[in-house]
């Protein structure tokens, strides 16, 4: 089987995606971790402060009040979802992209029979 140009240019962006993978997984993975943490934390304060503002004593909401209620709704819920992504990512990517490193173990398990079967030809 003969790769066509286009399939070697994937397979060498693969190549260096899985380089560069490998020179910073640990940082990233960390990274991630806390971000999430961080984030889940500002969810929680958020949510705090909107329940704070709801559960005021009987006082009309005037417009400021909504639309700081309208400003720690939409914080609460952007922070809730990027802490959910850093979970997800750093849980996923935990040990690498194993397709990847699978799909780029095939390959080189391919080439080397390859050699072995034709040394000349690749």
């Amino acid at each position: 089987m003969i790769f066509t140009p286009r399939e070697l240019k994937l397979i060498e962006r693969l190549r260096e995606e899985e380089k560069y993978s490998r020179s910073f997984p640990l940082k990233s993975r960390w990274l991630a971790l806390a971000v999430g943490v961080i984030t889940a934390l500002l969810c929680v304060h958020h949510g705090y402060a909107f329940n704070a503002l709801l559960q005021r004593p009987a006082h009309p909401l005037t417009s400021s009040d909504a639309w700081e209620l309208i400003r720690f709704w939409n914080l609460c819920a952007g922070n809730f979802l990027l802490s959910l992504y850093c979970f997800a990512r750093a849980i996923r990517y935990w040990h690498g992209d194993t397709a990847r490193t699978l799909l780029l173990r095939l390959l080189d398990e391919r080439e080397k029979d390859m050699k072995k079967d034709a040394p000349g030809r690749i």
